[in-house]
């Protein structure tokens, strides 16, 4: 039996929370939302994540502490730890770095905020990066039949007699058909 990929993401807002439980649950983690910062530290205590997000305005002790417990503990030296708030300052993000955050954004944040916030601090092997969503161009491609080939040259153009297949000589006499479908 394999151990699960976790992610703890620890927000006071279960609207939210359960968001990105349901995100990174379909890319095929393991999603655990503590309600405060002392359940985030013993949840990060008893597994290890490959991320934690952690809200600033937890209840129990601030998020800035618990980032910073969470980064002491055992194996979580190079885990990536992304702090958030409502509105961010610069001397909160330089509160976060003295924490040990790897990343500080604002909400509200779409899922690819949070993996970019990350992503450029990650080994090329790590979960967040193998089972990270195809980016949103791709997903939102609508797919369907091909359009129609548009031929750009005129009736006259030496490239359009007689509609049909001409050779084309490439480097050493290399014969490529070129073909012309209707």
């Amino acid at each position: 039996m394999s151990t699960p990929i976790t992610i703890i993401i620890a927000d006071p807002d279960p609207i939210f929370s359960a968001s990105l439980r349901v995100a990174f649950s379909e890319m095929g983690f393991t999603v655990l939302l503590p309600v405060d910062g002392p359940d985030a530290e013993m949840f990060a205590a008893a597994t290890q994540a490959v991320l934690v997000v952690v809200d600033v305005g937890l209840s129990g002790v601030s998020g800035y502490d618990a980032c910073a417990r969470i980064r002491r503990q055992p194996g979580y030296q190079d885990t990536p730890i992304v702090l958030t708030a409502l509105r961010v300052t610069e001397n909160m993000r330089l509160a976060a770095a003295t924490a040990g955050a790897s990343a500080m954004i604002e909400k509200p944040y779409s899922l690819t905020d949070l993996l970019d916030s990350v992503v450029p601090r990650l080994p090329a092997d790590h979960p967040l990066l193998i089972h990270r969503p195809p980016p949103r161009d791709m997903r939102e491609t609508p797919w369907g039949p091909p359009r129609p080939l548009n031929w750009p040259h005129s009736d006259g153009s030496g490239l359009s007699r007689n509609k049909a297949v001409m050779a084309v000589v490439r480097a050493n006499g290399v014969k490529i058909p070129l073909i012309r479908r209707p």
